[in-house]
């Protein structure tokens, strides 16, 4: 079986209305196929895109209740191409994933 092409750029993806970027493709009831959330079965892309200019992320482990160590190495600009990007446009950083924690 040959796959399907995808429905959006991997290396771009749309922000979702639960404020994550999309992390997978998939189909809703009675739907068609496109961008998703896997972390919140999202299939709805956000009316706008937000505007990441001048903001940062960090690890969302980066917590003092973490047992991994952070540095200031895993705070970068905030992009939707991070792992499991989520935008906290009330909070002084966005997060991601790091690897951390390993990817499997």
């Amino acid at each position: 079986m040959i796959p399907e092409p995808p429905t959006f750029d991997h290396r771009n993806p749309p922000m979702m209305s639960c404020g994550h970027a999309a992390n997978s493709e998939g189909t809703p009831a009675g739907g068609t196929r496109g961008p998703a959330c896997a972390i919140c079965s999202e299939f709805v892309v956000a009316p706008a895109q937000p505007n990441l200019e001048g903001r940062a992320a960090k690890c969302a482990y980066d917590n003092p209740r973490s047992k991994k160590v952070h540095t200031d190495r895993q705070r970068v600009p905030s992009s939707l191409s991070l792992a499991f990007f989520s935008w906290q446009p009330d909070e002084e950083f966005d997060e991601y994933y790091c690897g951390c924690y390993g990817w499997d």
